[in-house]
This record gives structure tokens, C-alpha cells and sequence, in this order.
């Protein structure tokens, strides 16, 4: 249990019985601003000073996106958890701190979660909108009705007021609970990738004989796994091997005939009853034993392999979240000194000019047959598209986004937040940024792929992310942006992503 949750774990135990909360510690802490290294002594003086120097009225905020107390924590710790600057959160359509997650403080004992917002603001709404009195002969009984609207409305705030104890009473419960919640929260493999409710539906779509054709006529994929291998004899001989995810088991076969004394082939998907009958077709069974399992279960039939190999990555790198299994089979399968392969992946973003494609994605919606369907074409700004595209669309330098070393990576590493800078080779408009990575096996034979546009295409394509309001840049111009990319907590294979260039904010969904 870590130091926060055994703190609300002390003030639920010491609480009074009416269920009341007089705040701990918290008001004895100082206000940090949110967009800068400011402190002052109390939350009020905070705001002012973001609507002063930051122009956010957090006042104007709350009335925008409608938000309650839960709404304006999350925003909180959206603001914090993400780095949204300022001038970013002043250009949101929507309020994107709606996950349940941004109910996790991320700052211990943080004054703002505490903060009576609705109060605060409640009374400066009734300063803005009191009457004015006439000092030019007011009638008493104005002045009496006068009184008796603002001891209504008073009265009014009063119950609003209690109403509000109650949720912050009942906030706390909740945030005490999914604090303790590991499945709620964790994003460890064993509780989250491998007790998902979709993994069901995951393996079933490796089961089918289709998708490993796709794979094993990729030759850049393929043959880069091949070559890492079979010019790689001398690391192999004798060893003991893991394949994490065999599909039908070709990985399993180059590393028998590069002279491993045992391969584990491990598959959760139906496939694995194929790839039985390969191994025993190809004449490798004394090598390579199939296990139709997941990695994560307790029930292998070897404790430690001196090689792991998989073929993990999926579109954008992340998608499908196998290298939350990866990490596993490393930490707990892997011999010290033991050798992943791959071992080294980096992502990166482009900008792209593809008029056609954003004319059939996007401006189609404007116009279908004389009428208009905005509401589907916002929808479809949400998608991403993975295919293709051509290598003469890319009009910006490539920015390295993320990089990710086997050996040392967590589980965590896989939802980040990175900033971007790209320079423009022509003049022209940006409709689209791509995503692509690349691989390395970093032994003494390296061997290494891209998937980006100027490389041979593979499975994997390019992830295109069009936008919906077209960037116009000059030749030689810097776009500086930003991508924020997370998983999805109702489906941990997938993935959300933000990016934000030129004072807007694009989120997409990739499942």
C-alpha cells in the first residue's frame, strides 16, 4: 500500500460517525499553479493569479463544459497528469478529462481537489448578477422584497452546499476504492491486459489462418527475423529459447535450425493446434514444444529460457498491448544476461499532404448528395487509418515521439506524453500526421527495419491520423506540437491519442 492510500486509509478510520470531513492536512498546504512554478497561500489566490498572468477563468471553465465536482477534479488532475498547458486548455472543444482515471490525484494532499469550487464560484456569480439599488427613493417594500430574495437564495446555497459535503464525502469513498482497485487502475499485465474482457476476442482473431498469411508474407518482417537469427548461430547454439506469441511457429523453426537446444513455442490463440502439426510436419519436435497458454499463468512447463523472441509490435507500435507480455516474460522468464530479440523500437510522427485521402475521409461528410452529416465527420476525425501512405505525401521531417529498450522499458512506459518539432519541406498544407517505427536487433550481425513511407511497405503500413482543419506552412517553417498517447482503461489492447499542433487539440481512437 503506498504512503497516499494508507493516509486516506488513517483519515477513513479516525473520521467522525455523522460521516463528516474536516479536510486533514489540506489546508495547510500551498497552492501550486497549474500551468506554472508559482505558489501561493491559499486556492482563491491561485485562481486569480491564473486569470491574470495565464487568462484562464476557470470561473467561465465551469459554466462552459457544465461541471460538476467530480468533472472539475478530473480536470485537475488531467491538467496535472497530463502537462496541458494554458494555452491548450483554452482551445479544448470538450472536456477530455472525463476517464475515470483523472480521479487518481496526482500530487499528494493537493489543496485544488479540496478546494469548495462550486462556493467560491456560486458567489461570484451572486456579485455579478445583484441588483443595483436606486439611491433616488426606493420604495421599502422593494427594499423588503429585495431582502427576501436574498435570503431565499441564501437559503438556496445553503442546500446546495450540504449537498456538496455529501459528494466530496462520496468522492472520497470513491477515490479511496479505486486507489485500492488494482484492476481499476493497474495496467500491469496479470491485471489488466490478461484479465481483459476483450482478450477473449484478441486471441480468437489470431486463431484464424488469414492474419498469419498477412504476417508471413510480410518479407521485411519475415526475413529481418530470419536473417537476426540464422547470421546469429553462435548466440543460439545450445540455448533455450522462448517464442512469445509463436503464431505457426516460424520463429520457433529459425531458432531449432540455428542450433537451440530447446525452443518453447507459447500461443494463447487456437492457432497453437496448427502449429503442432507444423513442428511435427517439419520433422522439429525433439526441439520445439508448443504450449497453447498465456505467458502470464503459472502453469508453464520451464521456469527460465536464455532467449526470448517475439514478434510483438502492432500499429503504432503500442496497439494491441503485447509489450505488457513482453515485459512479463522478461521479468520473470528471462535468465540474467539473458537476450531479447528485438531488443530496441523507436516511434516517430511526419506531416502529411494527402488532399485525396482526406477528401474521402473527411470532406465527404460535407456535402453527401446535397446534405451535410457533421455529426458522422466528427466521428471520423476520432478514427485512425492504417494504410499506406505514398512516400511523396510526406511534406515535414520526422520527430522521434518515443523509444523503447527492452531491456530496461515498464509497463508504464507505454502511455507518455512527448513533445514534437517539424520542419516543412515545401509550401504546402499538412491534412494528415503519420506515425511508423522502426526495429533493431542489435547483435553482432544487426539487422534492422522501418516501416515508415520510404521503406518497403509491411503488415503494418503507416497509422494516419487526418485532422480536421488543414495546417498551412511554408517551406523551412517549424510545426512544434505535441502527442499524448494512453491506454484506454475499457480496453487496455487500445489506445488514445491526442495530438496538439498549431492551438488545436486532435483526439483519436485506435481499436
Amino acid at each position: 500500500m503506498d504512503k497516499y492510500t494508507a493516509d486516506i486509509c488513517e483519515e477513513s478510520d479516525t473520521s467522525s460517525n455523522d460521516g463528516s470531513y474536516d479536510g486533514g492536512d489540506f489546508e495547510s498546504e500551498k497552492a501550486k499553479c497549474l500551468f506554472c512554478d508559482s505558489t501561493f497561500n491559499d486556492v482563491e489566490a491561485t485562481l486569480l493569479h491564473c486569470k491574470e498572468t495565464h487568462d484562464v477563468d476557470f470561473h467561465k471553465l465551469m459554466n462552459r463544459f457544465q461541471m460538476d465536482c467530480y468533472s472539475f477534479i478530473k480536470m485537475i488532475n488531467f491538467i496535472r497528469k497530463e502537462v496541458i498547458s494554458c494555452e491548450v486548455l483554452k482551445t479544448l472543444d470538450s472536456p477530455v478529462w472525463e476517464d475515470d482515471k483523472y480521479f487518481k490525484p496526482v500530487e499528494e494532499f493537493d489543496p485544488w481537489l479540496m478546494f469548495d469550487f462550486e462556493e467560491h464560484f456560486s458567489a461570484l456569480s451572486r456579485d455579478d448578477i445583484l441588483p443595483v439599488v436606486n439611491n433616488h427613493g426606493d420604495s421599502s417594500c422593494e427594499k423588503n422584497q429585495l431582502v427576501l430574495n436574498l435570503q431565499k437564495e441564501l437559503q438556496d446555497k445553503t442546500e446546495q452546499l450540504s449537498q456538496l459535503s455529501e459528494q466530496l464525502i462520496q468522492m472520497k469513498k470513491f477515490v479511496h476504492k479505486i486507489l485500492q482497485d488494482d484492476d481499476a487502475m493497474d495496467t500491469h499485465p496479470a491485471n489488466c491486459v490478461g484479465n481483459s474482457t476483450n482478450d477473449n476476442g484478441y486471441f480468437e482473431s489470431y486463431s484464424h489462418h488469414g492474419i498469419h498469411y498477412d504476417m508471413l508474407s510480410d518479407n521485411v518482417r519475415t526475413l529481418s527475423y530470419k536473417n537476426a537469427i540464422l547470421d546469429n548461430k553462435a548466440v543460439f547454439t545450445d540455448k533455450i529459447v522462448l517464442d512469445l506469441g509463436c503464431g505457426t511457429g516460424i520463429l520457433s523453426m529459425f531458432a531449432a535450425s540455428a542450433g537451440s537446444k530447446k525452443v518453447y513455442a507459447v500461443d494463447n490463440s487456437d492457432i497453437a493446434f496448427y502449429t503442432v502439426d507444423i513442428i511435427r510436419e517439419n520433422k522439429l519436435t525433439e526441439k520445439v514444444e508448443v504450449v497453447k497458454s498465456k505467458i502470464e499463468s503459472n502453469k508453464l512447463p520451464f521456469d527460465h529460457v536464455d532467449i526470448i523472441i517475439s514478434e510483438w509490435m502492432g500499429y503504432f507500435l503500442l496497439f494491441e498491448g503485447m509489450l505488457d507480455s513482453l515485459i512479463y516474460a522478461r521479468d520473470n522468464l528471462l535468465k540474467p544476461g539473458g537476450l531479447l530479440l528485438p531488443d530496441k523500437c523507436n516511434l516517430y510522427i511526419c506531416g502529411a499532404h494527402d488532399l485525396e485521402g482526406y477528401k474521402n475521409h473527411i470532406e465527404f461528410w460535407n456535402d453527401v448528395h446535397g446534405y451535410q452529416m457533421s455529426s458522422i465527420r466528427n466521428e471520423v476525425l476520432k478514427e485512425v487509418i492504417i494504410d499506406v501512405m505514398p512516400s511523396k505525401n510526406i511534406v515535414t521531417s520526422s520527430s522521434n515521439i518515443a523509444s523503447f529498450d527492452l531491456y530496461k522499458c515498464s509497463v508504464k512506459d507505454t502511455s507518455f506524453s512527448s513533445s514534437f518539432n517539424l520542419t516543412c519541406n515545401e509550401d504546402t498544407s499538412i491534412t494528415a500526421f503519420v506515425g511508423y517505427f522502426d526495429v533493431l536487433f542489435q547483435l553482432e550481425n544487426t539487422v534492422q527495419f522501418s516501416t515508415d513511407s520510404f521503406s518497403t511497405p509491411t503488415h503494418w503500413k503507416q497509422t494516419i491520423f487526418y485532422i480536421s482543419h488543414p495546417i498551412v506552412l511554408k517551406k523551412g517553417d517549424n510545426l512544434n506540437g505535441r502527442l499524448i498517447c494512453r491506454r484506454n482503461v475499457k480496453n487496455t489492447r487500445s489506445l488514445l491519442i491526442t495530438i496538439e499542433a498549431n492551438d488545436r487539440t486532435y483526439n483519436f481512437d485506435l481499436q
